[in-house]
């Protein structure tokens, strides 16, 4: 089922916003009575939002072992997702660092939609990189690759094989804006833009890793000049050497087209413009 209307998106929203903030703190006893007192009170107010709470809550808590106050966080994210309130046009998207606080197999740089920490990610680089601008053939998506079991494999998951994030070339951006690139015809592509950073939000990890927001979506070519402006001295190298290679493997098809159309239009004949022309040219030479 769904979840009932609008409304209740909204809550579910609102109670993530409302215990965010206190996980970022490490309180975490204050976010689990925040999500605790969300569950009784719709248990009385709406109670068939309190079913497909407690349903998803058990699935959650079926499929991971993962703490508490991550199981009530995964329940939520689930819920507004099958609402689509991922897809809606005002949904934020964040790009942040997650620290190795739960584990090793989550450090690394997030992209997602509503609010820091969210599970229902958009994109994923493993490690340890300083800067998601470093982390360009690393990111994945949150989908499994098809024909391979994720419990059985290490959870592979399908690569975001062209994602990359450059500074932002459009100098009305603030200082330290980074553009999301490389997500067209992807499921996660409503995340593509420009993200600017976030001041004094609890979840910076210095001032190398902050949190940025998505400011505003990509305009009409501006990922190709994002990528042209970002090429290193190796990769514009790399292009040319690209552009001489397809040059010479070319030429010989081009110099066969063209002997073939000369032909056709017997431009060498006795009266072929290609013949004049030379004749034109060898009388000159003789009459200087």
């Amino acid at each position: 089922g769904r979840v009932p209307d609008a409304m209740s998106l909204f809550s579910l929203r609102d109670v993530v916003a409302r215990a965010t903030p206190l996980t970022e703190l490490d309180d975490t006893e204050a976010a689990l009575a925040v999500y605790r007192t969300f569950f009784e009170d719709a248990r009385t107010r709406d109670p068939a939002l309190f079913d497909r709470l407690s349903e998803t809550l058990n699935q959650q808590r079926a499929m991971f072992s993962d703490p508490e106050i991550w199981l009530y966080r995964r329940s939520l994210d689930a819920l507004i997702m099958a609402e689509g309130g991922h897809r809606q046009a005002e949904t934020p998207f964040y790009l942040y660092y997650w620290d190795d606080r739960d584990g090793p197999f989550w450090r690394g740089w997030w992209v997602t939609p509503d609010e820091v920490g969210c599970t229902q990610y958009v994109a994923f680089a493993r490690g340890h990189r300083v800067a998601p601008t470093e982390c360009d053939g690393e990111w994945e998506s949150a989908y499994p690759i098809p024909g391979v079991d994720p419990f059985r494999n290490g959870n592979p998951r399908q690569p975001y094989a062209q994602m990359a994030i450059f500074p932002s070339s459009d100098a009305a951006d603030p200082p330290g804006a980074l553009a999301i690139v490389g997500l067209r015809g992807t499921r996660g592509e409503r995340a593509a833009g420009v993200y600017n950073v976030l001041a004094d939000h609890p979840h910076h990890h210095g001032a190398s890793r902050p949190v940025y927001k998505r400011a505003r979506p990509l305009r009409e070519g501006e990922e190709r000049a994002i990528r042209r402006a970002n090429l290193t001295l190796r990769q514009r190298w790399y292009e040319a050497v690209e552009l001489a290679l397809a040059y010479s493997r070319c030429k010989p098809a081009l110099f066969s087209w063209l002997e073939r159309a000369q032909a056709r239009l017997d431009v060498y004949g006795p009266d072929g413009v290609a013949r004049q022309r030379d004749r034109d040219e060898f009388e000159a030479d003789f009459a200087t």
